[in-house]
């Protein structure tokens, strides 16, 4: 998936990256559970409304 099109803009929405980050957080989850056996500490959003 590309970030930015031709011509330098952003190409990518708000729900491309959020489904980004989701697919790379559950993949960092999981490698870290599976190398040391426990889920890891993960940061999180705080709602602002």
């Amino acid at each position: 998936m590309s970030i930015f099109d031709g011509s330098g803009k952003l190409a990518t929405t708000r729900t491309d990256f959020e489904c980004m980050e989701e697919m790379a957080v559950g993949l960092y989850c999981q490698t870290f559970f599976d190398y040391f056996g426990h889920a890891p500490s993960t940061p999180h959003r705080i709602a602002t409304s």
